[in-house]
């Protein structure tokens, strides 16, 4: 993530301070309404290794996933974003609609979504097509005074 940050600082022309945060997204102490932009790719379900700490895919299933984890990241961080605030969520529908069920949740929330970028980038499946590799989904946060409810 460091090497990440190094890459990009050049080109923030307002040199603008960066707090880079290591922890488990749901402990995570974020401040409302702070950011200007969150990127991240959060961890496909049943595909993440971390080493020690909880595993987002302990949940039983798809479904209990996409509810305790999915939706209160996509929530989480639209709470976290100044009104206009971008999120780039990186993702790769390899075996579950993460893009489709992404764009759903963002709506709930309060999110425009702007734009679907590819990646260029191939996943680990030989036969997923092109369309279904990783992607960008670019969501703008809305001029809400309230946080649309999740469910």
């Amino acid at each position: 993530v460091k090497d990440i940050h190094d890459t990009f600082k050049q080109y923030n022309e307002q040199k603008k301070k960066v707090k880079l945060i290591c922890d488990e997204y749901e402990n995570a102490k974020i401040e409302p309404n702070k950011y200007d932009m969150a990127l991240t790719s959060p961890p496909y379900f049943d595909v993440e290794k971390y080493e020690g700490g909880k595993q987002s895919h302990e949940a039983n299933n798809y479904e209990e996933w996409k509810e305790l984890f999915y939706a209160p990241l996509i929530l989480k961080t639209y709470e976290s974003l100044k009104p206009e605030g971008v999120f780039a969520l990186q993702i790769g529908s390899q075996k579950y609609p993460l893009l489709k069920d992404g764009k759903k949740i963002a709506k709930r929330c309060g999110f425009a979504v702007e734009e679907i970028r590819k990646t260029l980038m191939k996943n680990s499946c030989k036969t997923t097509a092109d369309e279904d590799s990783e992607v960008l989904l670019i969501l703008k946060k809305a001029h809400l005074e309230s946080v649309a409810p999740t469910k």
